[in-house]
């Protein structure tokens, strides 16, 4: 889906501070390390101006935290941890709920239904 959105911007020749959208992408197995040495490469390699955070919540986390240190917005499309929810940056958005909102909605349905299990 993001990568149809980039395609989308450079047909319709949508770009942002006079350059067409572009991306690098990381592929990090959930391990930090190996995100943070991709992740610092393509930083001073590129004019990264946001990053798309990776699928894990616990990698999200420190790349937030590195995104806001250089001023560039990082936006989670997956991470659902209730830990990210503390984050109040201005620079983290987050397109999914915490997990915390999803087990209160649960919990709503087993209280109204009086249900005592599932399968």
């Amino acid at each position: 889906m993001f990568r149809a959105a980039i395609e989308l911007s450079q047909q319709y020749n949508i770009t942002f501070q006079e350059q067409f959208l572009t991306y690098e992408e990381i592929i990090t197995d959930d391990d930090i390390m190996v995100t943070l040495e991709q992740t610092f490469q393509k930083v001073s390699a590129s004019n990264i101006v946001g990053f798309i955070d990776p699928a894990y919540s616990s990698e999200t986390r420190y790349l937030v935290s590195f995104a806001y240190r250089l001023g560039i917005l990082s936006v989670s499309y997956s991470a659902t941890s209730p830990e990210l929810s503390t984050i109040d940056n201005g620079a983290f958005y987050r397109v999914v709920p915490s997990d915390e909102n999803t087990v209160l909605g649960i919990t709503i349905l087993f209280e109204q239904y009086k249900w005592k299990s599932y399968v």
